[in-house]
């Protein structure tokens, strides 16, 4: 047996199965580092962040779209997020907004109007236009099976053919 594709003896870490999913622990201190789960659909990695991009058209922004799913298990905690009119400037609606639950109902990052300029990027802490929560509180956890959503506040969105959001966050075991 080749000992570099098969380790011999005492590894690092374990692996075992929890309620139909596929763990993987650090034998050091038992914390898990990742797993399966073929039920939910999650190849989950304990402090990995993930990015989405998405064009949203306008008729995407004007219903609201979920950006992610819930996941049984799971949460969702926002790290970054970027916005960016395309195909003009956005005109008519307040803001955009990017929402998330933490026992309510909250709007983890908005967008206003005044910042979605044609290829202009919008994020938090670069303008005053990316409105997040007090304290920090936009890059909190969610709460468990709950889904990321994007929705506009005020009349309907125009001039803009959409925006492009980049959303970068962190799944987190419940």
């Amino acid at each position: 047996m080749d000992s570099v594709l098969y380790p011999q003896g005492r590894t690092n870490h374990y692996t075992k199965y929890v309620a139909g999913v596929l763990k993987f622990f650090k034998r050091a201190d038992h914390s898990e580092i990742s797993s399966i789960d073929g039920v939910a659909g999650v190849a989950y990695e304990a402090g990995k962040a993930y990015t989405i991009r998405r064009r949203i058209t306008l008729a995407e922004v004007n219903a609201g779209i979920t950006l992610l799913a819930a996941i049984p298990g799971y949460q969702y905690r926002m790290v970054d997020a970027t916005f960016l009119a395309y195909g003009g400037n956005a005109a008519g609606l307040t803001s955009v907004d990017i929402t998330g639950t933490q026992s309510t109902a909250k709007v983890l990052l908005a967008a206003a109007v005044g910042g979605l300029n044609r290829s202009v990027l919008l994020k938090p802490d670069t303008t005053t236009h990316a409105a997040v929560l007090a304290d920090g509180a936009s890059f909190a956890v969610c709460d468990a099976n709950t889904a990321i959503t994007v929705k506009k506040v005020g009349s309907d969105l125009t001039t803009a053919t959409g925006v492009d959001l980049t959303f970068t966050y962190e799944i987190v075991r419940a």
